[in-house]
């Protein structure tokens, strides 16, 4: 439609009519929010916020500049991530970059965050923390709990060294380098030898096999490898079971964000070894954050 447009030299292609355009073109090929999606898109490219953008409404548009925003738009329609496109994601506090060899963070699971640094109040206040992260994608949960808990010290590690390199670039961004270590390797096999962490947290893969043909075309562009939970989706958490007590400290903590569905018997993996739980639900009112206590008052 755009292109068409384009044809007709007596147009002057201002930011507003732009706009209008590309969010007619996004509408009709059923993506949500067309209006949001267009706006941001097009902000991304000319450098400006929302904001700017309806400061500067009758600002006209430069061939280049509409030729890459056509390019985004096209990329958007064909269902690739917003986030992706923008190369950013906010999450608590901070302001991730994302590239396609990360999972897009999630609202969801802000809440883990929520809930573990909760915990840190109620039962460690003050306390200098070990923190561990597995499977920290765009380390986003590695990153805001090192943000937020102040004397903790996070290791973070992930099976992709292309993820780990983008959550290196989120610590250095967010001036958090200092506090992390990214290590490459799955579960605990990268870890140095006798650490204990007080928390172990990770929000993994635990898509039912089955249902990854079902997932929205978006969702089916994230890796693989950060979705795919084996047969029953729990793949990840009967591993995790088997592996963590030599690393878990005394009166410690894991935070799992789990499947919907999935927090009773990923809770009763633990349970079953002399460990309490307690599960949280999402804004959804769906359980989505499961905390296992080893010996501590929760």
């Amino acid at each position: 439609m755009i292109g068409q447009a384009e044809k007709r030299q007596t147009t002057t292609w201002t930011i507003s009519l732009l706009l209008e355009a590309a969010t007619t073109y996004l509408a009709k090929q059923k993506i949500a929010a067309a209006r949001l999606n267009a706006e941001l898109l097009l902000a991304h490219c000319l450098g400006l916020s929302r904001l700017q953008l309806y400061l500067n409404f009758n600002q006209p548009l430069n061939k280049q500049e509409r030729q890459d925003y056509k390019r985004l738009l096209i990329k958007r329609a064909q269902g690739m991530p917003l986030q992706y496109l923008l190369g950013s994601q906010p999450f608590r506090y901070l302001n991730l970059t994302v590239t396609e060899a990360v999972f897009i963070p999630r609202p969801e699971t802000e809440i883990l965050v929520e809930q573990v640094v909760n915990w840190v109040q109620k039962n460690k206040p003050a306390q200098p923390l070990k923190v561990l992260d597995i499977g920290t994608g765009s380390g986003a949960i590695a990153l805001s709990l090192a943000y937020e808990l102040k004397l903790a010290k996070v290791w973070a590690t992930d099976i992709s060294k292309q993820a780990l390199a983008v959550a290196h670039k989120n610590a250095i961004d967010n001036g958090l380098s200092e506090r992390l270590n990214f290590l490459a390797g799955p579960f605990f096999q990268p870890l140095p030898a006798n650490v204990k962490f007080d928390i172990i947290v990770s929000n993994p893969p635990y898509i039912k096999e089955a249902d990854l043909v079902a997932l929205p075309p978006e969702v089916q562009k994230e890796p693989k490898v950060a979705l795919a939970g084996g047969l029953d989706g729990l793949e990840f958490y009967r591993t995790f079971a088997k592996e963590f007590s030599p690393y878990l400290a005394k009166n410690g903590l894991i935070a799992f964000e789990v499947g919907e569905g999935q927090a009773e018997a990923v809770g009763q993996m633990f349970a079953a070894q002399g460990l309490t739980y307690e599960v949280f639900k999402d804004l959804n009112k769906v359980n989505r954050v499961v905390l296992i206590y080893a010996n501590c008052k929760n």
